[in-house]
Formats: C-alpha cells, structure tokens, sequence
C-alpha cells in the first residue's frame, strides 16, 4: 500500500501546482480588469467641426443672473471638454451668436440654463460690475424691503415694474402710537366708520432687482445657563430699486410703520417706462419729502412716549 501511495505521489502534487497556476491566472485577470475599469480615461481632444459649420460655446451649468462668465462655466464639469456645438455661419451671423472671447468676462442679465448658446440680449452692458449692485438700472437706487411689510409682493420676478402705495390712519396718538396727521403730504380720506386714513403714492414706476428670497439673519440671544448664544432665523426680503428722491419716502413710511401696498404695472412691451430720474416733474419729489415737506419728531407726554409728524419750515440748517 505504501509503494502505491509512493507512485502516486508525483503525480497528485504536478497536479496541485497545475491547479494553483490555473487560479492564479484567473487572479491575475481578475486584477487587470479592474485596474482598466478603475483607470481614468484620458481626456478626449475636442475634434474640430463638420466641414462649413463654426464652434459655438454653450452653457454648461445653470447660471445666475448678474453673474460673471468664467471659464468653467463654459466646460463640462469635472472634465476638460468645452461644451460646444456645430453651426452654420450663416445661423451664427442671424442669431448674434456670440464667441468665447466676446463671452468670458461678461456679467449676465437674466437666468441662463445650461446647453444654451450666448448672445447680447443676455448681458449688462460691458463694465457692468458683477453681483447685486448689476441689477440695479442707471440713476436708480436699490432698497431691501421685508416680505411681510408689504402687500402683493409675491410672484413679482425680477425685471417687474410696479408702484407702491402708502397709508397711515390719522389720529393715533393714544398709548404712545403715532400720530401721522399730514404725514407725506397724502391725500385723506374718509371711511365709513369715521376714520380717516392718509394715502400717498411713494413709488412711481419701481423696479424688482431680486424677487423674494429667504437669507438667515443672525439673531443674539443671552442665557443665565448657556451664556450668549449666536443663532439664526429666516428672513424673507425682496430688492427693488427706486429713484433717488423716493428713497427718504419708502425709508419714512418703513420707520413709522405705515401701511404697504405693492401695485404691479403692466408687463405688456408697448407699456411706456418713465425715466426714473424724472418721474414726478423735473426731478421733483412728491409732496412731503425732504426739506420743506415734513418731518417725525418724538412727543413725551409724563409717562407716555409717542411720535408726531410736522412740517418743516425749510432747508435744515
């Protein structure tokens, strides 16, 4: 038994080391396709266009209005492919296409999808700085206004023209309220339970700069166990830009708590817009504003603390 088990032994282990090899070669295949699967792939050289067909740069991530072009706004992202297409010169000339040149640098008008081609109608005019500051249209001036300050704000988009309307009950002068008899120079009326109101339009032709948008405004806060505590709370607020002369109108109205009504105009283009610099004749502010219109000076009745407006006499000296 033991000279069968002596011939016999070669043999079983030629055939262990046959197996051996034939799983290591497996292994090692194993090993080679996953090294191709998990080696990046070379960038790929942008082949040049169809014969009589021009490259176009498009968009390839969504972008912002007044935003500023960038290179990598105009690659595919994570790759080194510009994001193009193939046109017909003739198609580029008819539509203003615009270049990668004449793109890079430039501050956007309005929101822009991506795997879109350029052109002028979607830019500020060249040196426009990027940012808010860009929305803002020439002689105008921009004011953030909270959300719940003002009545028919939503669903305005950027670009809406509007007017704004502001009101204050007359006569309020108990507990320290305010007492607004003449304020802003606005016309009064009379309600049917006896009340009057004074009304007066502060903004004539506005503009929205930002439509609503959430920002989280800090919020300070002292405990007796935790100390001072740093947090946040959401605030809804809209940008709109105003002429200068209506600035100390809509910052009056805010500071006495007055009542604000948005009025949207017509989006229609064969709306005329007035020149924002010249909205009430001349440049003129409306009845009340600035010196020689009226003023809010604070009343101390023994315990009672209140606000009143009155006029102004003149220029303050």
């Amino acid at each position: 038994m033991s000279a069968v088990r002596a011939r016999r032994s070669p043999a079983s282990r030629a055939w262990i080391w046959l197996v051996a090899l034939l799983l290591g070669l497996v292994l090692v295949a194993v090993l080679v396709i996953a090294l191709f699967d998990l080696w990046p792939e070379p960038p790929r050289r942008a082949s040049g266009p169809p014969p009589g067909q021009v490259v176009v740069p498009l968009s390839s991530v969504p972008l912002r209005a007044f935003e500023k072009i960038r290179r990598e706004h105009l690659f595919v992202p994570g790759t080194t492919n510009p994001s193009v297409a193939y046109l017909d010169p003739e198609d580029v000339r008819a539509q203003g296409i615009m270049t990668t040149s004449e793109i890079l640098g430039r501050v956007l008008a309005r929101d822009k999808a991506s795997g879109y081609a350029f052109t002028e109608n979607d830019f500020l005019p060249p040196g426009t700085r990027e940012g808010l500051v860009a929305g803002i249209p020439p002689g105008m001036r921009a004011i953030r206004l909270p959300a719940e300050r003002v009545d028919g704000l939503f669903g305005l988009r950027a670009g809406d023209r509007f007017d704004l309307v502001s009101t204050v009950p007359l006569n309020r002068s108990v507990g320290g309220e305010i007492d607004m008899t003449g304020v802003l120079g606005g016309q009064g009326g009379l309600s049917a339970s006896g009340m009057s109101a004074s009304v007066q339009l502060i903004v004539q032709n506005g503009y929205v700069v930002s439509p609503i948008g959430t920002r989280a405004a800090p919020v300070f806060s002292q405990t007796l166990t935790r100390g001072a505590i740093n947090q946040s709370r959401p605030i809804q607020e809209i940008v709109i830009a105003v002429a200068p002369q209506e600035v100390f109108a809509v910052t009056q109205a805010l500071a006495v708590k007055a009542e604000l009504t948005c009025v949207p105009r017509s989006g229609n283009s064969e709306e005329p817009v007035a020149d924002p610099s010249n909205l009430h004749g001349n440049g003129t502010a409306h009845p009340g504003i600035g010196p020689g219109g009226m003023s809010v000076v604070e009343t101390i009745r023994g315990a009672e603390r209140g606000f009143r407006a009155v006029p102004r006499s003149g220029p303050d000296r």
